[in-house]
Formats: structure tokens, C-alpha cells, sequence
């Protein structure tokens, strides 16, 4: 989810494109997608394509599946050079806080 590309990756694992959110699927709320500049493309790494696009200044984000557990994997890039506490954001699943006031550029 973010990526604009489907995907299979080394372990044929599908990574769907990212949408506008549906009900009864997944998708953005709010935001917008877009591309990474060809001199800011993400390298050195085995999903470069995952890596191409991106959700900007996206606050909710919905996938309605059934209950259950489930694992979630979440990756971050900052796509422009930035200071540090100019982005910073928090990341909740079920409206449990996992994460707060997350600084990118400050953790790099």
C-alpha cells in the first residue's frame, strides 16, 4: 500500500497497487499518490519497484478484512530532503497508537 506498482517480489509475494479507498477493500482517505523523481528512485534494495510512488499527507487509510490477527509490515521514505520536525506524524491500527510523533529525518 503507497506503491502505485503491482509487484511480485523474490518469495512471489503479490504487492497490490495502492487505491482509493472502496468500501469492502482497502485504500487512502485522504491523500495523494505520486512518483518519485527519477533522481530520488530508492536503489539498493531488492523491492526498488515498491519504491517508485508514494501517499503524500495521507491521514486516514482504511482495509476492511475479516476479524482476525494479522501481520503488518510498514516501510517509510521521506521522497525530498526535509528538516528535521518538519515531517512528523503517528501511526495507529484499531485506533491503538503504535507509534507517536514519528521524525524520519530525525531517526535517520
Amino acid at each position: 500500500m503507497g506503491s502505485n506498482t503491482q509487484y511480485t517480489d523474490a518469495d512471489d509475494m503479490v504487492w497490490l497497487h495502492d487505491q482509493s479507498y472502496t468500501k469492502g477493500s482497502y485504500g487512502y482517505l485522504s491523500g495523494t499518490s505520486k512518483n518519485m523523481s527519477l533522481r530520488n528512485v530508492i536503489r539498493n534494495t531488492l523491492n526498488t519497484p515498491l519504491l517508485y510512488s508514494y501517499l503524500d499527507s495521507v491521514s486516514d487509510y482504511r482495509v476492511d478484512v475479516p476479524d482476525g490477527i494479522y501481520k503488518v509490515d510498514l516501510y517509510f521514505i521521506e521522497p525530498e530532503k526535509i528538516q528535521k520536525g518538519e515531517r512528523v506524524f503517528d501511526v495507529s491500527i484499531n485506533k491503538n497508537k503504535l507509534i507517536d510523533h514519528l521524525d524520519l529525518t530525525a531517526e535517520a
